[in-house]
Parts: structure tokens; sequence; C-alpha cells
């Protein structure tokens, strides 16, 4: 009884555990050049380099949203821009919650064109509808190659339970 028991519990892991893995995801948070607000960058990742960002820009060393943000968001690699959040013709984007998921729609995410070094620059130029001399925060965003360690895991489990439950049935465990 006690090895089926375990047997099953293998077997909810396997089939968790690479869903967890996809939804861990860490904040980075700076304040912006001139401390007038705190930016925390959260992304995202989707297969094959894609992301979105979850960016809010929050009043200094506290967790509430500062409403009325006019801002860029850049994707930089090398010195080179390789994403501009901004619409043709509005250099300037706008939050009056100060919370904002790039990209916006219509474009469901970002697709880094590689893997490598990249920064995402973010330059806030008014709060509260008073313009600023622009503050900006820089954040690393480092983009690898895809490795698929729950699809590793799910094997190396299913191989493991596949030997187990052989082995019991070949000595009469179960």
């Amino acid at each position: 009884m006690a090895t089926r028991t375990f047997l099953i519990t293998l077997l909810i892991i396997a089939v968790v555990c690479p869903t967890l893995a996809a939804y861990a995801q860490d904040g980075m948070r700076n304040s912006t050049s001139g401390n007038s607000v705190d930016v925390l960058v959260e992304p995202t990742w989707n297969d094959g380099g894609q992301a979105t960002f979850r960016v809010s820009f929050l009043r200094p060393s506290t967790d509430t949203l500062q409403e009325h943000i006019d801002y860029t968001f850049a994707i930089m690699k090398d010195g080179e821009e390789v994403f501009d959040a901004g619409l043709a013709g509005q250099p300037l984007l706008h939050t009056a919650e100060g919370l904002v998921t790039i990209p916006q729609s219509p474009q469901p995410s970002y697709q880094f064109p590689g893997n490598g070094d990249y920064s995402l620059t973010i330059s806030v130029h008014a709060i509260n509808f008073l313009p600023i001399t622009p503050e900006t925060s820089t954040f690393p965003i480092t983009v690898v190659p895809e490795f698929p360690v729950g699809g590793i895991v799910t094997a190396l489990l299913v191989a493991f339970m596949t030997a187990a439950v052989v082995l019991s049935q070949r000595f009469r465990l179960i």
C-alpha cells in the first residue's frame, strides 16, 4: 500500500512541477536616476524568447502605485535600440494607474531577436501631469537558450515510476 501511495505522489509531482516552474518569476526594482519614482519590472517569459513586462511605477521606498506617469520604454542590445514601446507619432506613453503591461495590445509579447545580454531602459518624463527632467531606470536582461527542465524532470520521473512498477510486479511488492 505504501508503494502505491509513493507512486501516486511521484505521478502528481511529475504533472505539477513543470507547471509551477513556468510561473516562477522574479521582479526587478530600481529607483529612477533622480529618485522621484521606483520602477518595478516583472517579466513573464514564454516559449522561444518571448516576454511581456509588467511595469509598476511606485512612490519612492513604498509599494504604493504612483498615478499619472508619462514614460518611455525601450529594449537595448549593445547600445542599439531593438524595441520601443512608443506608438507611432507619440513618443511618450502614459499610465493613469501607475501599472502597465508591455507590449500593449495588439502585440501579445515581445520576441527577442536572439540570445544575449539586453537592457530595459525606462525613462520618466512627467509625474501627475507635471513635467520633470527625464529620470531613467535601467534593468539588465539576459536571454539564454531554452533548456526544457520540466520535460527532463517529467521524463526522469516517468522512467523511475516505470522501473518501480516493473520491479514491484516482478517481486510482487504491490
